[in-house]
């Protein structure tokens, strides 16, 4: 007899029954037909021997019984980033691992109700999570939900910091656009960021040297938040404008360091 634990139990109609079994529950009979429920948690092979009395005559049945766990529920695939794909599922209440597989092949076994693959993989075939229960049970697969990476946009530039004149420290405002910054860096998954610096037409000072200075400083803010980002600086002086020198509104927007995503 094979049985998952949700078997249901007649009530009416009923024989006076006991009985004795690992992993069992409860036991009914009704006419000639036997109905057995497995205890919360219990998977495997067990034996169960019914002692059935009707009236002045005593049965006794025994038989074998194999539970087979219950399915997974919400098994969902996510792929994080070109690198890295999850899997989750909401635990079946009588299994003891999991198997994970796509087109016959087994991407991880585990106890837990995930797992992390260091690679991304295909939506199709889909991927089919099986619920492990004890002598070598399993449930049927439950198919998996995909759920593909956020779409990776690279733009032209990604960010503009500007500067005080002659300044090339950065301000709270900077630093929190930085930061912003960053999070995408590490939720799309970017490996390398160029960073130009960039001056107004102004003389009196080394406009090389400050516009090199200018993408020095926001390359090491940015690597204190994700350090193992590759990062290379230029520095263009007065060279690339984006506004005309000849007022006030258009020197603040020219004293500024662009940050463009290269990969």
């Amino acid at each position: 007899m094979t049985l998952s634990k949700t078997t249901v139990i007649p009530t009416a109609n009923t024989k006076s029954v006991t009985f004795k079994g690992i992993g069992i529950s409860k036991v009914a009979v009704v006419n000639e037909e036997v109905s057995v429920a497995a205890k919360p948690g219990f998977s495997g092979k067990t034996v169960v021997t019914i002692t059935l009395k009707e009236d002045e005559e005593i049965s006794v049945i025994t038989a074998d019984i194999l539970v087979i766990p219950l399915p997974v529920t919400n098994p969902v695939v996510k792929e994080i980033n070109e690198e890295k794909t999850r899997i989750s599922w909401v635990r079946s209440p009588n299994a003891i691992g999991y198997e994970v597989i796509q087109n016959g092949v087994v991407l991880c076994t585990t106890k837990s109700a995930s797992c992390t693959l260091d690679s991304s993989i295909p939506a199709y075939p889909p991927v089919e999570i099986k619920a492990l229960g004890k002598d070598e049970t399993e449930s049927v697969p439950r198919e998996a939900t995909y759920v593909a990476a956020p779409q990776r946009v690279v733009p032209d530039i990604a960010l503009v910091v500007n500067f005080d004149t002659a300044k090339f420290a950065l301000d709270t405002g900077d630093r929190a656009l930085i930061q912003n910054f960053a999070a995408e860096v590490r939720i799309f998954g970017f490996k390398e960021v160029d960073i130009s610096g960039h001056t107004d037409s102004r003389g009196g000072i080394d406009n090389n040297l400050l516009s090199i200075n200018r993408a020095r400083a926001a390359r090491d803010y940015l690597l204190r938040l994700i350090p193992g980002l590759k990062v290379t600086i230029n520095g263009f002086a007065n060279v690339v404008s984006v506004a005309p020198n000849s007022t006030v509104e258009g020197m603040a927007a020219n004293r500024r360091a662009e940050f463009r995503v290269v990969k």
